[in-house]
């Protein structure tokens, strides 16, 4: 998969459905943040903008739903989350497992954030092992959508990346 010469559309596109999908009703984590995120991160391939689009989205996604305890943590997953996606291959392997990576990373560290700041675990090893055990059903909803929607984009992508080659090629 060729990455596209002008990303920035590419980026903000992106951002604008990554928005979308946080604020429109939706099972709850079966979203394709992540997958936006390491999509970006892949197009962006580490310049600024990249980085800068995305969590705007976010952040003004948060403002309007409203932010909640340990967000910081969640910035801090998807930041890294779109760094690491500069790092993907083009083939589908590195595109999956970059997904499960980014669902994994994102769950430990949410759950980090909501012990820390939720009060509703025992701030002790017990209580941050009991915090990860409730967030269990969040994660197969994270993973499921992460991986779902790593499938649609990365075929979207090269179906994209296909049709715009054989226009470009009627047009030279």
């Amino acid at each position: 998969m060729e990455k596209a010469k002008f990303p920035f559309f590419m980026v903000a596109v992106l951002s604008l459905v990554l928005w979308a999908s946080r604020i429109l009703p939706h099972q709850p984590n079966f979203t394709p943040v992540l997958a936006l995120c390491l999509f970006t991160g892949f197009f962006a391939k580490g310049r600024l903008f990249g980085l800068f689009l995305p969590l705007l989205a976010l952040l003004v996604s948060d403002w309007m739903i409203g932010f909640y305890p340990g967000w910081a943590f969640n910035y801090v997953a998807m930041t890294l989350i779109l760094f690491s996606g500069s790092f993907m291959g083009p083939r589908f392997s590195s595109f999956m497992g970059f997904g499960f990576a980014a669902a994994c990373q994102f769950f430990i560290l949410s759950n980090l954030g909501v012990w820390m700041f939720s009060q509703m675990y025992a701030p002790s090893f017990e209580g941050l092992l009991h915090c990860y055990e409730m967030g269990l059903p969040f994660f197969r909803s994270t993973l499921s959508g992460t991986l779902f929607f790593m499938v649609v984009f990365y075929f979207a992508t090269k179906g994209l990346a296909k049709v715009s080659r054989q226009e470009w090629a009627k047009r030279v």
